[in-house]
Order: C-alpha cells, then structure tokens, then sequence
C-alpha cells in the first residue's frame, strides 16, 4: 500500500532531475548562442574599424 506515494516521490525526484537538466542545457545553449551572436558583430566592427583606419 506504500507504492504509490513511493511512486509519487520518484515521479517528484525524476521531474525534479528533469527540471534542472533542461534548465542547465537551455543556459548552457543560450550562452553558446549569445557567444556565436557576439563574434561576428566583433569581427564586423573590427572591419569597419580597420576600414576607418585605412581612409
């Protein structure tokens, strides 16, 4: 008769596990995202400088 607040606890544990896996991964990726963004606006604004620097 203890079976299913045994399961409901391992449901809970499992989400829990769950939850915090996909919220690692979402951060994980958005900050890959966020540094792929970044780097080529870093190197259009070293070009436009460098054109700048030539003229």
């Amino acid at each position: 008769m203890t079976f299913p607040h045994f399961d409901r606890r391992t449901v809970l544990i499992i989400g829990g596990i769950a939850i915090v896996s996909i919220s690692v991964g979402a951060y994980t990726w958005m900050k890959q995202r966020s540094s792929e963004v970044v780097s080529p606006t870093e190197t259009q604004t070293e070009i436009s400088e460098n054109i700048t620097s030539d003229s």
